[in-house]
């Protein structure tokens, strides 16, 4: 994956992010979806230090998480439909 294409798809993510409220209903829920998947996927990287704000509701996990295959934040990457999963576990 050319650093081009990602950035414009997290770019496209956090756009989506922002609207979220605005975006098409089958479009969330996609998103949603794709996030249970990243949520429980065994590349999925947290720090400690997520794990405790977390724990203490200070910041939302899935929030602060970010994809130990590709680097990609998961709340950008799942509102985004640029890059797949880099492991197909969606598209």
């Amino acid at each position: 994956m050319d650093l081009f294409k990602k950035t414009h798809a997290i770019y496209n993510g956090w756009k989506n992010y922002i609207g979220f409220d605005d975006l098409p209903e089958q479009f969330k829920k996609k998103a949603r979806l794709r996030g249970e998947i990243c949520c429980s996927c065994e590349f999925l990287d947290t720090s400690w230090l997520v794990r405790v704000l977390a724990w203490f509701n200070i910041v939302k996990p899935a929030e602060k998480y970010k994809c130990g295959k590709c680097g990609c934040p998961i709340t950008q990457k799942v509102l985004q439909d640029i890059e797949p999963c880099p492991e197909g576990k969606w598209k």
